[in-house]
């Protein structure tokens, strides 16, 4: 199956939404249609097969339906001509509806019993028609009912009743609405666009030559100067530099880059000058995956689309029953055919749930907006809808409310103390590092980094490592080469020992030494070295709690949040994280395995009854054993920037930056979203039923509805956008670090040196004080 995204230019309300999925869903080989009505686009999964429903054939099916349909390149530009500006043919038209209007008024107040003062009022409402007409004759075309179809009704009955006036002034209101409403969409569609559009499409090698960003390939260097942005994501090769990150993350402090280290594309250098080794196509960049999956969620639909989806699916029709009934009953009853009449052209009017359909996306995606261009990805309404309701929290320890960079503090050889005789045939620590240099996770880091210093200077001297294994919950096992043969290692913590429920019993001698050496590093990790079931080797490895770690706690107790730790360290490590961070000693889950902590999740979610509660967990993690319990909780969410493709993937929210403090922001944000979708929701059914009763009873006029049903569009509208206001994000950055902030200080620039090209280094003088106003 192929997701392809699909721009829809003539997408505006419900209608079209039911038009889309009405065509397609009858296609056989669509699996799934996802559409934004806010955007203008829909994302469809299909079998791009010939015989099934390739995009040319989905566009074209769309097109008969005058959609105006086209497909989105994967990795095209997202912005769209449409909205660049203000649409001035309809400004010019609504300008002369109402500028007749005015003069038919006036015409009429000092002519009042001009027989022909009818004239300015019929001029005025045939040229206000012709956009009407064309909507209703399209509508007609896709066999579907519209407001204009429903507005061309009614001011025709107008007309027939001789009520010249009231068919004038509706459609002045209408078009005039029509305008603000399109204008306000506009700004809103704008708003929740990532910004990157407008990335430059040629970028400057490192020898001076320029080339299109699109045709760059693997291995080439860019050069980054001072104010350039980066355009591809890579490795740094040749200098410095101060990278502002904002337009991802959300962290408006300066990053310090040096020769070595990873750059993603979209961050701008305030100052240095660094040399880029491209390591990823331009085309599949992080910007671009970024922007693509914020498209994507923001047309995820939540339960309360859904359930006013259904509602407005039976509103529609059974106002114009209302009607019809209202008209054919009550006139035949009572005779009074002129009234009933009237009556049921109001309720036409009212007939319209555009107002309905819309109160919940649009608070829904500003939120996934605001908090993407705050670097926290929120994959979909759904999720925006559970965050806003969760009250626990369970957090793991390592690599999350931990930096997860370990430092081994101290090793012991343990081989000499059963044989007094032993003689040294092998170092344990070399082959404990090469067994650990085949793991990602932060205590080989740790090990391979104690023996090795750099990796680079061992590359091929490591011994050879074959079948690795990772133990969950203890530790990894393999086989390394020693010589001309190979002998079983595994490196873990105690639960390697008989008294844990390994396999390896040490002698009390050695055991004497193992509670010394435990003894003297309370709070550390302690692993083990075993070759051949014998310990080797014993370490003790520290980590740092972040600076951020103990805010987190304190801002979601603030919001009422249950607080639990999940780790698989053991009890007096795991304990020490606790009290630093005044997490409750009840909620400390130590020596927990994978399975254990997908128990935890589980069982947290339910009632004594066995059944789901409305609240639910959040799971915070970023390592490959976080990976099942994020996609158990009802809101996974992953630190991205350090966290694993696997806890990436199955995470519900993810976390651009390290930087903890945007969780809180996030469930700020979606906690306020669900308050305004339930008043966009409550609003929005209340008024139309205020209106229809009204109407019924005869205390409406046809420009009143006119007014009410665009009225409670617009409030709708303005309502969920202020999210793009949204301060919840501004007190979360992260708190400055003494460490990163001295290697800002330290970036020297260094004008590159372009063959045959002469440099203007005056952006530097410009960066040097943005930065230095920074720091």
């Amino acid at each position: 199956m192929t997701s392809t995204r699909f721009r829809i230019a003539n997408l505006c309300c419900a209608g079209e939404e039911r038009i889309i999925r009405v065509t397609l869903e009858q296609v056989s080989g669509i699996e799934d249609i996802s559409i934004n009505v806010i955007g203008r686009y829909a994302v469809v999964k299909h079998c791009s097969v010939d015989c099934c429903a390739p995009s040319d054939k989905i566009v074209t099916l769309l097109n008969d339906q005058r959609l105006g349909a086209s497909i989105q390149e994967a990795n095209a530009d997202d912005s769209d001509t449409q909205d660049a500006a203000p649409d001035y043919a309809s400004l010019f038209h609504a300008f002369t509806v109402a500028s007749l209007f005015l003069a038919a008024i006036v015409y009429d107040a000092v002519n009042k019993y001009d027989e022909y003062d009818f004239v300015g009022y019929v001029a005025c409402t045939a040229i206000g028609l012709v956009p009407i007409l064309y909507a209703a004759f399209i509508s007609l075309i896709r066999l579907s009912i519209d407001i204009h179809i429903l507005m061309l009704v009614a001011v025709v009955g107008a007309i027939s009743s001789q009520e010249y006036l009231d068919a004038a002034l509706v459609v002045t209101l209408f078009i005039i609405a029509e305008l603000i409403e399109g204008e306000v969409m506009r700004r809103v569609r704008n708003a929740v666009k990532l910004g990157v559009s407008g990335m430059p499409k040629t970028a400057t090698l490192s020898n001076g030559e320029s080339i299109l960003v699109d045709d760059l390939k693997l291995g080439d260097t860019i050069a980054v100067r001072a104010g350039d942005m980066i355009l591809a994501d890579g490795v740094v090769t040749t200098g410095q530099a101060v990278l502002d990150e904002s337009a991802l993350t959300g962290e408006a402090v300066p990053m310090a880059k040096k020769v070595g280290d990873k750059v993603i594309s979209g961050t701008v250098v305030q100052n240095g000058y660094i040399e880029v080794e491209v390591t990823t196509d331009p085309r599949e960049s992080t910007v671009r995956k970024l922007n693509e999956k914020v498209v994507e969620v923001q047309a995820d639909r939540g339960k309360f689309a859904e359930l006013v989806d259904r509602f407005a699916g039976v509103w529609t029709p059974a106002v114009l029953v209302a009607a019809l009934a209202l008209a054919v009953i009550a006139g035949g009853v009572t005779q009074e055919w002129h009234m009933w009449t009237h009556r049921a052209l109001v309720l036409l009017v009212l007939a319209c749930p555009c107002a309905i359909v819309i109160a919940a996306p649009i608070p829904s995606v500003c939120a996934v907006a605001t908090a993407a261009r705050h670097g926290v990805l929120i994959k979909g309404s759904s999720v925006v809808e559970s965050l806003g309701v969760v009250n626990q929290l369970g957090a793991d320890k390592t690599g999350t409310l931990t930096k997860g960079f370990f430092s081994v503090t101290e090793s012991r050889n343990l081989a000499d103390i059963d044989d007094d005789e032993f003689e040294e045939e092998y170092d344990p620590m070399a082959l404990a590092a090469a067994l650990e240099s085949k793991s990602a996770h932060p205590l080989a880091n740790a090990i391979v980094s104690a023996y090795c210093g750099c990796i680079a200077d061992y590359e091929g001297k490591l011994p050879e490592v074959k079948k690795v294994q990772v133990m969950d919950g203890v530790g990894m096992q393999g086989w390394v080469e020693v010589g001309d043969d190979w002998m079983h290692i595994a490196v873990g913590n105690e639960r390697l020992l008989k008294s844990h429920g390994g396999k390896v019993r040490p002698s009390k001698a050695m055991q004497k030494e193992i509670d010394a050496f435990v003894a003297r590093f309370p709070g550390e990790m302690v692993l083990f070295v075993v070759i051949e079931d014998e310990i080797k080797a014993i370490m003790a490895l520290a980590d740092q709690i972040r600076t951020d770690a103990e805010l987190l706690v304190q801002r979601m107790m603030r919001m009422h949040f249950s607080i639990t730790m999940l780790t698989g360290d053991h009890e007096q490590v795991a304990r020490q994280v606790c009290n630093a961070l005044s997490i409750p000693p009840e909620n400390c889950k130590a020596r927990l395995l994978p399975h254990e902590k997908l128990h935890w999740i589980i069982s947290s979610q339910v009632d004594k009854q066995g059944k789901k509660t409305k609240q639910g967990v959040i799971m915070l993690g970023d390592g490959i054993n976080d990976a099942t319990a994020l996609a158990a909780s009802r809101v996974g969410v992953a630190m991205g920037a350090g966290g694993s493709a696997m806890a990436v993937a199955a995470a519900d929210v993810v976390i651009l930056s390290n930087n903890l403090l945007r969780l809180p922001s996030a469930v700020s944000i979606c906690r306020t979203a669900r308050t305004v979708i339930v008043q966009n929701c409550v609003f929005a059914i209340a008024i139309k039923l205020a209106a229809i009763v009204m109407a019924i009873l005869g205390m409406l006029t046809l420009w009143q509805a006119v007014l009410i049903d665009v009225g409670s569009l617009l409030f709708v509208v303005a309502n969920g956008s202020s999210l793009l206001f949204s301060r919840a994000f501004e007190d979360s950055d992260a708190p400055d670090e003494p460490e990163r902030m001295s290697a800002v200080k330290e970036i020297e620039y260094h004008a590159p040196d372009f063959p045959g090209v002469k440099m203007d280094t005056s952006d530097h003088s410009k960066a040097v004080s943005v930065n230095e106003s920074m720091v």
